[in-house]
C-alpha cells in the first residue's frame, strides 16, 4: 500500500503539465454550481452557508479550483425558471469569469448557464442542459441577461429551440448545450437533439451515473435510475442512435470546484465527476482548443483521477482510429484494440473493460502500461467504450473523503467509439471497408480495381498473392517462384502434362513431344514415342518384332537383302538368299558357276533353255516381301 503523501503527489495534477506520448491532458470541472443559482450556496453570494457545512465563497472558486488540480472549469449556474439566478448575480458571475486572468492562473474559464427545459411534447417533464461559450471575451462581453432568458419561461418546441441556437451561435460564436444528469430527476429528451450543439453528454455527475447498461450499476443516480432515459439507451441503434462523447462534473450546489468530498451519502460515496480533455502537445491551451477537443469526442469522464491514455483501433494490421473517431474495419476482419498509459500509473489499475450493448469484455494486460483486446468480426458492435477501474485505496490513500467518499472503486470512462454504420468510403473509390477495400486510404485499391502484378501491392483486395497472377498456388518463375506460365492456372509443377499439344504443362522444362523422355520428339525421329527403348539411337533387337532404331526396316531381315528370316539362305550375309550366286532357290549351296551362280551339271538337249525358265519361274514364286512387313 502507498502511503498517503506520496499519493497525494501524484493525484494532484499541475495546471497543463501531464503529457504522454505527444498529447496534454487537461482535468476541468465542467458544472460548477455556485450561489449565484437560487438552489446553489456560497458564502458571499445567495444564501451564505444554507444547511450545508462546507461551501466555499463565490470570490475563492478560482483558487480552490487550481488547488484542487483543475485546468478549466466553468461557472454553470441556472438562468431561467424557479431557481434562475437574479440578473444582478449573473451579471457578478459573468463579470468575474471575463476579468479572469487565465495566464496568470492556469485556469481557463468557459461562460456557461443551466437550462430548465420543457418540451412541448407530449408527457414530457423538464429537464436540464448547459450551454457553453468558447468565443474570446471580446466576443462575449456583449452578451446579455435578457438574450439568455427571453423565450425561457413557458414551454419550448425543439424547432424554436434550434432557431435559438443558431442564431446565438450567429452571434457569439462557437457554443454547446451538454444534457445535464440525463436519466434522473430531469432525464433528457432524447428526440430534441442535434449533434452539432450537443457533441457530448453528462454521464456522470453529483447526481450518480447516468450511463445505465452494464456499467451503469455503480453509483445508480439518487432518486433511482430512469432505463428509458439512459445514456446507452440514447446511443441504442433501434432507439435513437446517438453519438457523442463523455464527460462528468461535480454540480454540488457549493462554491467548491473539483471538490468530490461534499455530501457524502451512505447510498452515493461519491459526489461528482471531472472531465479530462485531451489535446495534442502542440495545440495552444485555449477555450477554441478546448472546444475542437470536445468536438472530435477526445474526452473522458473520470469519477476523480487524471490518468493520461492513449486509446488505438487495428484493422489487418493498419491504425484506423484513437479516441473519438468513428470507425469502419476490414469487413470481414478482426477488430484490435489497445489501450496504454504511463507505466508509473498502472499499479492503481484493478481492471480494464470494453463495454458493448450487449456484452462486457476483460482486456488482458499485455506490458506495462499496455492493455488490449481483439474482437471477432461476429463480435464487432455498433457501439463501445472503454472503462478503467481504479483501485480507490491505493490512489488516494485511506483517509476517507479524499476521493469523495471511502469506497475503493474509481472509474474513468472513455468516450465511445462508433463502428460507421453508414459505411463512409475514406478515399472515395466507390467502395468503402465494409464493401471489403483493403485500404480505405489510397483510392488505387479496392476491389474491382486493375492488379498490377509482381509489385506486392493487392490493387484489387482479393487477398491472392500479388506473385501468383493464375491463382494456381504456384507463384510466377520470373518472381522467384516455380510457375513457367503465370497466365495459365492449369500449368504449374505438378500438373497433368497434355502431350503433342505444344503446353509445358507441368512446367517440367522438356519437349512437349518427346514423352517418352528419350531425347527424341515423336515426328522427329522417334517411331514410338511410348517407349524410351525405342529411338534412332537404340540398339535393335532382331526378330522380337519391334523397330527399337526406328530403322523402318524389317525385324526379321537382319541383312537388309530382303528376304526375311526362315526364308532367307543365311539373314546374317546379305549375299545368301535363294537364287543368288552361289545358292540354289532352295538355299542349298551350288559348287559351279552355271548362270545363277550354282554348279553346272551336264543336260539333256536344250537344257539350257529349260534351266532358264524353271529360274524365272522360281523368281515368281519367291517374290521379295517389302522390307517394313512384319510377321
Amino acid at each position: 500500500m502507498h502511503t498517503v503523501s506520496s499519493l497525494l503527489v501524484v493525484a494532484t495534477i499541475a495546471q497543463g503539465a501531464e503529457t504522454f506520448e505527444g498529447n496534454a491532458y487537461y482535468l476541468g470541472d465542467p458544472h460548477l454550481h455556485t450561489g449565484i443559482s437560487a438552489d446553489g450556496f456560497s458564502t458571499d453570494v445567495g444564501r451564505p452557508g444554507g444547511a450545508l457545512e462546507r461551501v466555499g465563497s463565490l470570490a475563492g472558486a478560482f483558487d480552490l479550483a487550481v488547488d484542487n488540480g483543475l485546468d478549466w472549469l466553468a461557472i454553470s449556474d441556472h438562468i431561467n425558471g424557479v431557481h434562475g439566478a437574479a440578473q444582478e448575480d449573473w451579471e457578478l458571475g459573468q463579470a468575474l469569469v471575463l476579468a479572469h486572468d487565465a495566464e496568470a492562473t492556469g485556469l481557463l474559464l468557459v461562460p456557461a448557464v443551466e437550462y430548465f427545459l420543457r418540451d412541448t411534447a407530449p408527457n414530457w417533464g423538464t429537464e436540464h442542459r448547459n450551454l457553453y461559450f468558447f468565443a474570446d471575451n471580446s466576443e462575449l462581453e456583449a452578451l446579455e441577461w435578457e438574450e439568455l432568458v427571453t423565450g425561457f419561461d413557458g414551454s419550448i418546441t425543439c424547432e424554436d429551440l434550434g432557431v435559438w441556437l443558431d442564431a446565438m451561435s450567429a452571434s457569439y460564436g462557437d457554443l454547446m448545450l451538454i444534457p445535464h444528469h440525463p436519466s434522473n430527476l430531469a432525464p433528457t429528451n432524447w428526440s430534441c437533439f442535434d449533434e452539432t450543439y450537443t457533441p457530448a453528454v453528462e454521464i456522470y455527475s453529483g447526481w450518480g451515473n447516468a450511463l445505465g447498461g452494464f456499467l451503469g450499476t455503480w453509483e445508480p443516480p439518487i432518486y433511482g435510475i430512469s432505463p428509458s432515459t439512459s445514456v446507452t439507451r440514447a446511443m441504442d441503434e433501434d432507439r435513437f442512435g446517438l453519438r457523442f462523447g463523455f464527460w462528468g462534473g461535480t454540480d454540488a450546489h457549493t462554491t467548491l470546484p473539483g471538490d468530490l468530498c461534499i455530501g457524502i451519502e451512505e447510498s452515493r460515496v461519491n459526489t461528482g465527476g471531472l472531465t479530462v480533455a485531451m489535446l495534442d502537445s502542440s495545440e495552444e491551451w485555449s477555450r477554441a482548443t478546448l472546444h475542437d477537443a470536445i468536438i472530435e469526442r477526445r474526452t473522458y469522464a473520470t469519477s476523480g483521477p487524471l490518468l493520461p491514455l492513449v486509446l488505438e483501433l487495428y484493422s489487418q494490421g493498419a491504425l484506423i482510429g484513437t479516441l473519438g473517431d468513428e470507425i469502419q474495419p476490414a469487413a470481414g476482419e478482426d477488430l484490435q484494440i489497445e489501450l496504454r498509459m504511463p507505466a508509473d500509473y498502472e499499479w492503481a489499475v484493478a481492471t480494464v473493460l470494453l463495454s458493448t450493448p450487449t456484452d462486457i469484455y476483460n482486456f488482458s494486460h499485455d506490458t506495462a502500461g499496455t492493455w488490449s483486446l481483439t474482437l471477432t468480426s461476429d463480435e464487432i458492435p455498433p457501439w463501445f467504450y472503454v472503462a478503467v477501474q481504479i483501485d480507490g485505496l491505493a490512489w488516494y490513500g485511506e483517509d476517507a473523503c479524499d476521493d469523495g467518499g471511502d469506497d475503493d472503486l474509481e472509474w474513468i470512462w472513455v468516450s465511445p467509439t462508433w463502428i460507421d454504420v453508414q459505411d463512409h468510403d475514406w478515399d472515395q473509390d466507390g467502395v468503402s471497408w465494409g464493401k471489403g477495400d483493403c485500404d480505405d486510404s489510397d483510392p488505387t485499391r479496392h476491389p474491382g480495381a486493375p492488379e498490377i502484378w509482381y509489385d506486392g501491392v493487392d490493387q484489387g483486395c482479393d487477398g491472392g498473392d500479388d506473385f501468383d497472377q493464375d491463382g494456381d498456388g504456384y507463384p510466377a518463375d520470373t518472381a522467384g517462384g516455380l510457375d513457367c506460365d503465370d497466365t495459365r492456372a492449369a500449368v504449374h509443377p505438378g500438373a497433368i502434362d497434355r502431350w503433342y499439344d505444344g503446353v509445358d504443362q507441368d512446367c517440367d522444362g522438356r519437349s512437349d513431344f518427346d514423352r517418352d523422355l528419350d531425347g527424341y520428339d515423336a515426328g522427329g525421329g522417334d517411331c514410338d514415342d511410348d517407349q524410351p527403348s525405342v529411338n534412332p539411337d537404340a540398339a535393335e533387337i532382331w526378330y522380337d518384332g519391334i523397330d527399337q532404331d526406328c530403322s523402318g526396316g524389317s525385324d526379321f531381315d537382319q541383312d537388309g537383302d530382303g528376304w526375311e528370316l526362315g526364308r532367307d539362305c543365311d539373314d546374317g550375309d546379305v549375299t545368301a538368299w535363294p537364287g543368288a550366286p552361289g545358292w540354289s532357290l532352295r538355299c542349298t549351296e551350288t559348287t559351279g558357276p552355271g548362270p545363277s551362280g550354282c554348279s553346272q551339271a551336264p543336260s539333256a538337249p536344250g537344257g539350257r533353255a529349260v534351266w532358264w525358265l524353271l529360274a524365272m519361274v522360281g523368281v515368281g514364286l519367291f517374290t521379295r516381301r517389302d522390307r517394313r512387313s512384319r510377321f
